[in-house]
């Protein structure tokens, strides 16, 4: 039996609250997730008599995750004090969950820094949007 394609309708991206035991939040607004991108450094091992180039893979990166969402900035996801921009304010790196809409709720868990937080305010009949981007540090628990 072949996998089907699921929605994204239904994925949830939520932050920890760094406690113990740690409690998940939904991240409010969420519109678009952008990434992960995991990916390999190489390096090459070719020499004088091969005919083909060698690699080997040397450190493993869990890449960037940029995400859009409609700016609610009282919302302590998003605020200053417990939310996105208050992580980045701190240069502390929390502990993230993506859940997918898959039919087995597959779930991506890393942490993260924030590297970059936006608010888009547009133009008069626009709503107040936002963007972040999280730099993925350490190995992500990909199950």
């Amino acid at each position: 039996m072949s996998a089907a394609p699921a929605a994204t309708l239904g994925t949830t991206f939520k932050m920890g609250d760094g406690a113990t035991p740690e409690v998940f939040t939904i991240v409010a607004g969420i519109t678009n997730l952008n990434g992960v991108e995991l990916s390999a450094d190489t390096t090459e091992t070719t020499t004088l008599d091969d005919l083909w180039d060698k690699s080997v893979a040397t450190i493993l990166r869990g890449g960037e995750l940029q995400i859009d969402f409609m700016a609610l900035p009282e919302h302590p996801t998003q605020g200053v004090t417990t939310g996105l921009v208050g992580a980045m304010v701190a240069r502390a790196a929390k502990n993230y969950k993506i859940t997918f809409s898959n039919p087995a709720a597959t779930v991506w868990s890393f942490s993260a820094l924030v590297t970059k937080f936006a608010i888009k305010p547009g133009g008069f009949t626009d709503a107040l949007k936002g963007s972040a981007t999280l730099k993925i540090v350490g190995q992500p628990t990909l199950a």
